[in-house]
């Protein structure tokens, strides 16, 4: 599968998804919602993600260094990322619930049928 961004006017492929990226992923990800870790610590370990993902020079050339750009960027890229290799998933899931949304409304339509036919035999028998 291939996997691209938008970031800043900017498409990127991103590499391919493997057990390495989404348990740099995740990590990342309980990094930042750690309460222990400081704001600084948090944002590191979002750009030094992205960083091994993307490579550091690319990054640099998105947000700017480290110590220089804004940490807003780096959360929108760090979840872009995320977003993107979660699309699949996402889209499957999206289309199972669709699915089941259309087989309930055919049920419902069944049982609203269903109802009629008390009203239809009386009329018949009458």
């Amino acid at each position: 599968m291939k996997y691209t961004i938008e970031f800043k006017d900017i498409d990127l492929e991103l590499p391919n998804y493997n057990l390495d990226i989404a348990e740099a992923l995740e990590k990342a990800d309980k990094a930042n919602m750690s309460e222990s870790k400081s704001y600084r610590e948090k944002t590191e370990t979002l750009y030094n993600t992205i960083s091994n993902i993307l490579g550091k020079d690319k990054v640099v050339e998105l947000v700017g260094k480290l110590k220089e750009c804004d940490p807003n960027d780096i959360q929108i890229l760090f979840l872009t990322i995320g977003h993107s290799y979660n699309k699949p998933v996402d889209d499957y899931q999206d289309k199972i619930t669709e699915e089941t949304m259309s087989k309930l409304e055919d049920m419902k339509e069944v049982a609203e049928q269903m109802n009629k036919v008390p009203d239809t035999v009386t009329r018949l028998k009458k």
